[in-house]
């Protein structure tokens, strides 16, 4: 396997320690400003992630499909992930672990 399908494979992991690092970081701060705080936090780092996918896209040559393939799926998941985070904190009205 490639080291860029490495890369990306290791995305969505890497994406999900940071979401349970925000997660402790902002579940004992309780109240609607916490989880206000936090869907700020998790949407930084799904930005900073599509930075890193678009980076590995534009190395890709026309060739690489399945790659591209691979990063916009990495994309999405990370996206899905972070959308369900953040809607189940709105919907507790605080920050817990999952």
């Amino acid at each position: 396997m490639s080291n860029t399908k490495l890369e990306i494979e290791s995305l969505i992991p890497a994406f999900r320690a940071v979401l349970m690092e925000e997660t402790l970081r902002h579940r004992n701060s309780g109240g609607a400003g916490s989880v206000v705080a936090f869907e700020k936090s998790i949407s930084e780092h799904q930005r900073r992630y599509a930075v890193k996918l678009d980076g590995i896209r534009s190395r890709l040559s026309d060739s690489d499909d399945a790659v591209r393939d691979l990063a916009d799926n990495a994309e999405q998941q990370i996206g899905v992930v972070a959308a369900e985070a953040i809607e189940r904190a709105k919907a507790a009205g605080k920050v817990e672990i999952a």
